[in-house]
């Protein structure tokens, strides 16, 4: 997956982007008004930035009708199956995942795929179309860290070099919020969907509904007045 909006410097790790705050990263100033410094990066779950119903077109000619069924079961397993592997310590990369919970959605719900179906469905997982929000809000974060930062290219290499404190964890689930609060992440659930909380003892520090939730969290701007649908 392609994950360089607009000249963004971002860098994909498994299913996470990570962008670099240029100005952020070499200032100890507190932010106007406030009395922390700057965030250094924000991480995002890549389906904060892409959504993730776009495979419904190819799903709903494999499966007329029962699409939504499909995706729901496919997206459950690719979840659990990462979940699994990780503790049972055999991990394969999430495009491996991806495919394996496929193949079981498609035997669950009696569809028997052909080898072309199946390579476009897969296909469809790697052009996600961007959330309408998402070209606007990390232009916006590029412009408040100056330019883009060589640096993010390293990500994957060096894990950000920085402490957990200074960057922004941006969560598509409620669980994943949950988890990233625990592990020390400052964390904003971009709760898209308007799910209930996770029942597991910790909340992230702000819940939104969109990018520009995230946005003023980051920005350190008071919280923008909810949009008419």
């Amino acid at each position: 997956m392609r994950i360089i909006p607009n000249g963004i410097a971002a860098l994909a790790v498994g299913a996470a982007v990570a962008i670099i705050l240029t100005n952020a990263h070499d200032s100890t100033t507190p932010v106007e008004g406030s009395s922390r410094k700057p965030f250094v990066a924000v991480a995002f779950d890549s389906l904060v930035l892409f959504n993730p119903d776009s495979v419904m077109a190819a799903v709903e000619q494999v499966s007329p009708g029962d699409g939504r069924e499909f995706i729901n079961l496919w997206r459950t397993r690719q979840f659990e199956y990462s979940w699994l592997r990780s503790i049972t310590n055999r991990y394969v990369d999430f495009s491996a995942v991806t495919e394996d919970a496929l193949v079981y959605t498609a035997n669950a719900t009696k569809v028997e795929l052909t080898v072309p179906q199946k390579h476009r469905l897969l296909d469809a997982y790697l052009h996600l179309t961007p959330w309408p929000d998402s070209a606007g809000a990390l232009r916006r974060l590029r412009e408040s860290g100056d330019k883009p930062d060589p640096r993010a290219y390293q990500l994957g290499v060096d894990r950000l070099q920085v402490d957990k404190g200074d960057i922004v964890f941006a969560a598509f689930a409620g669980w994943d919020a949950a988890g990233a609060k625990a592990f020390g992440y400052p964390t904003v659930w971009v709760n898209r969907f308007n799910q209930p909380l996770e029942e597991l003892g910790v909340r992230p520090d702000r819940t939104v509904t969109d990018l520009n939730g995230l946005l003023d969290f980051v920005l350190n701007r008071s919280p923008t007045p909810a949009r008419a649908q």
